[in-house]
C-alpha cells in the first residue's frame, strides 16, 4: 500500500529476502549473495527497520541447513520474541535478565559457575586490598600469591595483575598511580558483573558458543528489557557490558570453530538490532568493541 517506486533492473531476478512490493505489486528482493558481505538497515525510529530485519531473519532461517546457525541480538525482545517465534518455529530464545532461560557461558567450557565464582572472589579480594590498604599491600599480596601457585601460567597472570617487577632494579615495573589507572576500568567492570547475580545464578543452565556452533542453532538473545513480566531488569551499564562480552565471544568463537565452513557450505548468520547495544559500556565511538562491529 505504500509502494512508491518500480523495481530497479538490478533486482529484477534477485533471489534473496523480500524487501517489499513495487508500485505495480511486483515483489522486490535483494540478491542472496549480498548476505555474505553484510547488510545495514538505516532509518528514523519507527521507520520499519526491525520489521524488515524480521523478514530477513525469516528468510535466513528458512534457507539454513540443520547444522547452520542464525544468531539474533534483539534489543526489543518483549515485542520481537512473539514475532520471531511465529516466523521461525525452530528459534530458541535467551533473555539476559531471566534465569529461566539459558545463559551463554562467559568462561567457555568447563564448570563455569565454580570458575566464575573463584575468579570473581580472587579479583574482588585483590582489588579491595589494593585500593583499600594501598598499592604496596596489594603488590605484596599478588607477589605472595604468585609464589604460592604451582602453575607457571597462573603465576604470569598474577604478575600481570599487579604490574610485575623490574628484573634489574627489583622495583615495581609500573608505578602505583599507573597501576590504579590500569586497573580502574577492570574494577568497575567487575563491579557491574557482581551487581547482576542473574548472570551466574547456579541454577541457571549455561551453554557455550562452541557447542552451539558445533551443532547448529537458531537463537535469539534479548539484550533489552526482560520479555517475561515481573523479571527485574539489569542495570544499563551491566547490560551493555554483557552484550559486548557475548558479541565479542561469538566473534572469537566463529574464528576458532568455523574455519573452512564456506567450502563445506556451512553458514553462520548474525543479526544485531541496535549496534550501540553491543559496543560496550565505554568506547562507543572508538576503541571498545567497535572493531567487532566493523568485523
Amino acid at each position: 500500500q505504500s509502494a512508491l517506486s518500480h523495481c530497479p533492473p538490478e533486482l529484477q531476478d534477485a533471489d534473496g529476502p523480500l524487501l517489499g512490493l513495487a508500485v505495480d505489486g511486483q515483489p522486490v528482493r535483494m540478491p542472496a549473495a549480498v548476505m555474505w558481505d553484510g547488510i545495514a538497515l538505516l532509518g528514523k525510529p519507527g521507520g520499519g527497520k526491525s520489521n524488515s530485519m524480521h523478514g530477513i531473519q525469516q528468510w535466513a532461517c528458512a534457507h539454513s541447513d540443520p547444522d547452520d546457525s542464525v544468531v539474533v541480538f534483539e534489543a526489543k525482545g518483549v515485542d520481537s520474541f512473539p514475532i520471531l517465534h511465529r516466523l521461525n518455529p525452530r528459534m530458541r530464545f535467551m533473555d539476559l535478565a531471566d534465569v529461566r532461560t539459558p545463559m551463554i557461558s562467559l568462561l567457555g567450557e568447563g564448570d563455569a559457575w565454580v570458575r566464575a565464582q573463584r575468579f570473581a572472589n580472587l579479583m574482588h579480594g585483590a582489588f579491595t586490598l589494593l585500593f583499600g590498604h594501598g598499592a604496596r599491600a596489594g603488590r605484596a599480596l599478588a607477589r605472595a600469591m604468585a609464589c604460592a601457585l604451582d602453575d607457571d601460567e597462573a603465576r604470569e597472570t598474577v604478575e600481570r595483575l599487579h604490574g610485575g617487577v623490574n628484573e634489574r632494579s627489583g622495583r615495581p615495573a609500573v608505578s602505583d598511580g599507573q597501576l590504579f589507572q590500569l586497573l580502574n576500568a577492570p574494577m568497575n567492570k567487575m563491579g557491574l558483573l557482581a551487581g547482576a547475580p542473574q548472570l551466574t545464578d547456579p541454577a541457571r543452565r549455561t551453554v557455550t558458543w562452541e557447542r552451539l556452533l558445533e551443532h547448529g542453532v537458531q537463537l535469539a538473545i534479548n539484550t533489552g528489557d526482560p520479555a517475561r513480566p515481573g523479571v527485574p531488569a539489569m542495570g544499563e551499564d551491566a547490560r551493555r557490558l554483557v552484550n559486548a562480552l557475548l558479541f565479542q565471544g561469538l566473534r572469537l568463537q566463529i574464528g576458532e570453530s568455523c574455519m573452512g565452513w564456506q567450502e563445506r557450505g556451512r553458514r553462520v548468520r548474525v543479526f544485531v538490532d541496535e549496534l550501540t547495544e553491543i559496543t560496550g559500556a565505554d568506547g562507543r565511538d572508538e576503541g571498545g568493541n567497535v572493531a567487532a562491529v566493523e568485523w
